[in-house]
């Protein structure tokens, strides 16, 4: 989703009357706009056969004019779900073939971000500025980046933790080890972090860590919490997740939504990536650096671990992430 706010600010700014309404089958997706000005009704749809011919039927009551699946998703079943829905307006990409469930289509290209592949799909409904009008003007340049809107509520809590977690004179660093538990294959191993965190306390002996572990890393954060003696963040809203990550200074993490979190504060981030295409998927954050090892097959974006032994996370050592953060570090001092 955090993905997508560029192109939901830009919207909002050109068509300020518009509200948006939005069918998701991940709760957290809907977090990061929440609170958006734009925000109108949520259908909180499910996975379960039952359920979705329930949720295409409260879709069709509403009497949509016009739908856009978001870039990345699967096209085929979205694109029947929503040809369901009985829609007028269907817009979507695709990969190889183009489908006749779209009204609207472009091809999804796989050598650009989410973000561009959204602002392509929405400006065949909308009349957007140009790119290079979006990247040059100002007014629309600050516009056109992620947003989290959370509450003074949750920045409270996350100040709470800071001040009782960490030293106030620490340059704030959060570790996320982790990402959601079907994607488990992107994580780098636990250990490396321990060993990680132990090499730039030496380097940096004023940085202070504390752990970011959701529910579907609550072992691993737990772990490197301990072997640390890092305080760890955990069993919080993804809110209060957000409002700490702005009070921090940095973000280690792997391939995982935490990194398009930090990006919205414009915080400094190393995001280590395994199998993931950084291409698509990188923080858009010009403080966010990608860390990677330079096999041939990377990318490959594959979807299970099984299919090979993920030799581009295991031979990215903590001695060399710890260099190329160190090095890029120093450089940008």
């Amino acid at each position: 989703m955090i993905l997508l706010t560029p192109v939901l600010e830009l919207l909002h700014a050109i068509q300020p009357g518009h509200r948006l309404n939005f069918a998701v089958f991940q709760w957290s997706s809907i977090l990061p706009i929440q609170k958006a000005p734009y925000m109108g009704v949520v259908h909180r749809c499910g996975y379960a056969v039952f359920r979705m011919l329930q949720d295409i039927k409260t879709i069709r009551r509403s009497k949509y004019d016009q739908v856009i699946v978001t870039s990345g998703i699967n096209p085929v079943k979205a694109g029947l779900y929503l040809f369901l829905t009985g829609i007028r307006i269907r817009c979507g990409d695709y990969r190889s073939q183009t489908l006749s469930f779209y009204t609207l289509k472009c091809r999804f290209d796989p050598a650009i971000s989410r973000t561009l592949g959204n602002y392509h799909l929405f400006a065949l409904l909308f009349r957007f500025p140009p790119l290079d009008r979006i990247s040059t003007d100002i007014r629309f340049r600050d516009l056109f980046r992620t947003r989290y809107y959370f509450s003074k509520d949750s920045a409270d809590a996350a100040t709470g933790f800071l001040n009782s977690a960490l030293s106030p004179h620490s340059f704030i660093v959060a570790i996320h080890p982790g990402c959601n538990a079907q994607n488990r294959y992107r994580r780098w191993n636990p250990e490396y972090f321990i060993t990680l965190i132990t090499l730039l306390r030496t380097r940096f002996p004023d940085w202070g860590f504390y752990i970011i572990a959701g529910p579907d890393e609550k072992e691993e954060g737990n772990m490197i919490s301990r072997s640390t003696g890092s305080p760890l963040l955990t069993d919080v809203s993804l809110d209060i997740v957000a409002a700490t990550l702005q009070q921090s200074h940095l973000l280690i993490n792997t391939d995982s939504g935490i990194g398009h979190i930090a990006s919205c504060f414009h915080l400094r981030t190393y995001t280590i990536f395994g199998p993931g295409d950084e291409r698509q998927t990188a923080p858009q954050n010009p403080r966010a650096k990608v860390i990677r090892s330079s096999l041939p097959c990377a990318p490959c974006n594959q979807r299970k671990i099984t299919r090979c032994q993920a030799e581009c996370l295991s031979s990215l050592t903590p001695e060399l992430v710890a260099e190329g953060i160190v090095k890029d570090y120093d450089e940008r001092q």
